[in-house]
């Protein structure tokens, strides 16, 4: 039964989640990634860019800061709205700056079993989504 409910699910392999999170970021509208820095190589960032609504922004970026080892050091990044920036940040995300438009920087640390990944998509879900909102006001 407990392995029926996923509470006796191994640890997947880091870098295999973290690579879906990024074909699931793709796969959302008006999605793209933007080109690398070079002084953070092992970053990627994600961005909405949608000429219809007149909105672009960055809401996500992955990576890690250690050159040697890719994964070594994976985070998760997210731009969120300040309230749920508040929330996520009691669950165990770092707080970052305040941005403006009444947003966030929030770091996470990356997926390591499938149920993380999907819980991780729903929070990443509404900073893609708040891109959109504040494009409105």
């Amino acid at each position: 039964m407990r392995r029926f409910l996923g509470l006796d699910e191994p640890a997947a392999d880091a870098p295999h989640l973290v690579d879906e999170l990024h074909r699931w970021a793709l796969g959302l509208p008006f999605v793209e990634e933007l080109d690398r820095v070079p002084s953070v190589p092992h970053v990627r960032r994600f961005a909405v860019d949608c000429p219809p609504l007149n909105c672009a922004s960055v809401w996500l970026l992955t990576g890690g800061y250690e050159a040697e080892v890719p994964y070594s050091d994976v985070n998760v990044y997210a731009v969120l709205p300040r309230s749920l920036a508040h929330a996520v940040g009691g669950a165990g995300g770092s707080l970052g700056p305040d941005l403006p438009d009444g947003r966030r920087f929030v770091a996470m640390g990356a997926p390591t079993r499938s149920d993380e990944l999907i819980g991780l998509e729903d929070v990443l879900l509404a900073a893609y989504m708040f891109v959109f909102e504040a494009a409105e006001t």
